[in-house]
């Protein structure tokens, strides 16, 4: 502890500071009483300088230290061997902390942006807001206007320390200023109020930390209290608020808190046990209870690894290598073989069926590859080639040099998709009930959802009546949409096979999927159903149509139909199988009912087979045999 105190850290320079020798003691004072004298200005709860009782206690310390104690316990190390093991090592954390900070400010030329800057300033008025923004909506919708504001005052901030224009950086602190004297209330949803804004604060605050006054700092630490480390949170959300306690404790200069944050975040990265959420020994992830989340929360969690163990390399919190290659491993593979030509697998995209949504995660799956590549990390060259089954989530993938499947199911233990948050995925509980997804140009579903019967999804067997199932949030997070705990895979050679089944709402079947390395057999038996008030179905495909889109007529107990390259036949009676190409219009607000209202339009191939009403042991057979020819297949669904 003596030497920690006569460190840079704790220790004034030979002219003391104030005339004090520890330049750190704090203590607690009526926010009501003004001190003039202290560093951190009248009005605030708590203060960071020199003391005479500090300096009193450390004096005191000394004596005793050169006197000995008469009880000292022989085990205690002595003042050499506290030398040896660096505790008077030459940097302070403090001065690791600046370096850490410095690393977290982007370098990025801001010189072409100057007009946008311009536009942004000539726009703001002087007391920090913007009038083409409707504050009121914060306490409204789902993470509402704190985007644009933040945003302005981060672009504001990067454009001061790039262009040196301090003044720029004073509007950016204005602004931040602002919203926190000003927007009270809290949005509907928890996540942007305790990450999503705080994360948007800290960046653009660290940018401009030198030019921040002690009252600012401290009304800006204050403030990023809402981001609190919960004991209850896990995978992505803790490692977001380790991230951000982070920042805040570099801007309070606060090592206490910086070391406990990393000390969070570092726990979090290892081999979740049963029943925990995180990353599985399958190189799969959980998050919300037992849920398959690679590439949503998945990437929440590996996104700020990557970025700590950049900015922490060096320090005296380096990441460890075995921490490090955890989150590798996770990304190549797991994450990584849900990655076809640029383009996540529609089943893994989560909740967030948005426009753009796959090639969005696929650009980040990129990023954090180049990232891990940056810090050491060899990734094989060639594409994932064979049969991965993650067994801890009911997700299976099998991949050749020419194509990708792409099985999702779930099962007693390994749950669904939400469809209770917000306006999202409202039609997308089915998505997990076993369905089956064909890749040769990545392009078969991008960006198709608003215009998809969700009851009829590729491989799907489901009721075809009945509006999509929506389940409630107690449910989608104690209840499992499968009764049934049957799922298995497994490899023989070049070949692989998956069996899955099935049961809710009275109806049930078991899959059969065999990979031969020319595409898929899947049989569908036992199909059994205990309700009367709808038909039930077997979807093979619904995805874009191209320009070779044929469906030929029944022959020899199938009807043979192609798109895309792709060939389907499909084994049943003759008038139980159904295709149709046609054109389609649907909207962008019936995936996510909260946006606006976004019209689009388009040709929609479709391949099904119909089991009547209340079936009892139906059975249907389907192949599809990829090829690597395909006509026009990247239409993708227009706004109108």
């Amino acid at each position: 502890q003596l030497l920690s105190l006569a460190s840079k850290d704790y220790f004034a320079a030979p002219a003391g500071e104030g005339n004090f020798l520890i330049k750190h003691f704090a203590a607690a004072r009526p926010i009501n009483l003004g001190f003039n004298y202290l560093k951190q200005g009248n009005r605030e709860r708590w203060f960071d300088c020199g003391s005479n009782y500090a300096d009193y206690y450390f004096l005191e310390a000394l004596q005793r230290f050169e006197k000995g104690a008469p009880k000292c316990d022989a085990k205690q190390p002595t003042l050499t061997e506290l030398r040896t093991r660096g505790y008077d090592r030459g940097t302070s954390a403090l001065d690791e902390m600046e370096i850490v900070r410095a690393r977290i400010c982007p370098r990025e030329w801001m010189g072409p942006k100057k007009k946008d800057m311009e536009k942004i300033l000539s726009s703001m008025e002087k007391a920090g807001f913007w009038k083409d923004i409707d504050y009121s909506l914060w306490t409204k919708r789902n993470g509402a206007v704190y985007g644009d504001h933040f945003w302005r005052a981060y672009f504001l901030a990067k454009c001061s320390a790039s262009l040196k224009l301090p003044e720029v950086g004073r509007a950016a602190i204005r602004a931040v200023v602002w919203w926190i004297d000003n927007v009270k209330g809290k949005n509907p949803n928890w996540w942007p109020n305790q990450i999503g804004l705080p994360r948007r604060l800290c960046d653009a605050m660290l940018i401009v930390d030198d030019l921040l006054t002690d009252a600012e700092r401290a009304k800006i630490y204050d403030y990023l209290a809402v981001t609190v480390l919960d004991a209850n949170s896990t995978g992505g959300n803790l490692t977001d608020e380790a991230y951000i306690t982070m920042e805040r404790a570099i801007l309070g200069r606060d090592e206490r808190m910086f070391s406990f944050a990393v000390r969070a975040f570092y726990d979090e990265i290892r081999i979740a046990p049963d029943g925990f959420e995180g990353l599985k020994e399958d190189w799969s992830f959980h998050q919300h209870g037992p849920q398959q989340q690679m590439c949503t929360y998945g990437y929440a969690f590996l996104d700020p690894a990557f970025r700590l163990a950049g900015l922490l390399e060096g320090t005296r919190w380096e990441m460890p290598k075995g921490k490090f290659a955890l989150c590798c491993n996770m990304l190549g593979e797991g994450c990584r073989w849900l990655q076809w030509k640029g383009l996540t697998d529609v089943a893994s995209v989560g909740r967030n069926f948005s426009k753009g949504i796959q090639a969005g995660i696929g650009q980040t799956t990129k990023r954090l590859m180049a990232t891990a590549t940056g810090l050491g990390w060899e990734f094989p060259k060639e594409e994932p080639v064979g049969f991965r089954y993650f067994y801890r989530s009911a997700h299976a993938v099998y991949r050749t040099k020419d194509f990708m499947f792409s099985m999702r199911g779930s099962t007693k233990s390994v749950h669904g998709l939400e469809t209770h948050v917000m306006g999202m995925n409202k039609r997308g509980g089915h998505l997990t009930d076993g369905s089956l997804f064909t890749y040769v140009t990545g392009n078969e579903y991008r960006d198709i959802y608003p215009l998809w019967n969700w009851r009829m999804l590729p491989g799907l067997t489901s009721y075809t009546d009945l509006p999509p199932v929506r389940r409630p949030f107690q449910d989608e997070y104690n209840v499992s949409p499968n009764e049934l705990e049957e799922m298995e895979g497994a490899t023989e050679g070049a070949n692989a096979r998956l069996h899955y089944a099935f049961r809710r709402d009275g109806l049930s079947f078991v899959n059969d999927y065999a990979f031969p390395p020319t595409g898929v057999t899947v049989t569908v038996g036992n199909i059994t159903s205990a309700r009367t008030d709808s038909r039930v179905s077997t979807c093979v495909e619904q995805s874009w149509a191209c320009d070779d889109a044929k469906i030929g007529l029944w022959a020899d107990g199938c009807v043979t139909a192609v798109n895309g390259g792709i060939t389907y036949r499909v084994y049943g009676p003759k008038d139980a199988i159904h295709g149709e190409i046609a054109e389609r219009k649907g909207d962008w607000q019936v995936v996510n009912t909260e946006r606006p209202s976004e019209p689009c339009s388009g040709r929609v191939f479709q391949l099904w087979i119909d089991h009547g009403k209340a079936p009892q042991g139906a059975s249907v057979r389907y192949e599809i045999c990829p090829t690597i020819t395909c006509l026009n297949a990247s239409r993708l669904c227009d706004a109108q």
